[in-house]
């Protein structure tokens, strides 16, 4: 089962996510070994909006200790077009097999500042 979990960015600056895979009983740490992971940001809509392309997804050894950070940087946010709002983010794992499962949803809120272009 996927966790539900809030998060919050800011306009003008890198967005990090520092992020624990669990498997689906959220206590057992998924070993990341041979599998990648995706992160998209949808509208009400469900259109994408930041798609998981602008989305860098750098694992952390031991990969079987399941930690990962997800990026979006300045210029992928800035390329993205996205503005202030809220949105709905999805962060899926693709495991070896091929078979994609998500690991975190929710909403996103995508907030201004007087630092933003």
């Amino acid at each position: 089962m996927a966790m539900y979990q809030q998060i919050a960015f800011r306009l003008g600056t890198d967005w990090t996510i520092n992020h624990t895979a669990f498997q689906s009983d959220n206590k057992t740490i998924l070993d990341l070994t041979n599998c990648s992971m995706v992160m998209q940001f949808m509208d009400k809509n469900h259109n994408i909006v930041l798609p998981s392309s602008l989305v860098n997804w750098y694992p952390t050894s031991p990969l079987t200790q399941g930690l990962s950070t997800l990026i979006v940087t300045k210029a992928n946010v800035a390329a993205s077009g996205i503005v202030a709002g809220v949105y709905e983010y999805t962060v899926q794992v693709v495991l070896a097999s091929g078979i994609t499962s998500d690991l975190n949803y929710g909403p996103v809120t995508i907030s201004r500042t007087p630092f933003s272009s």
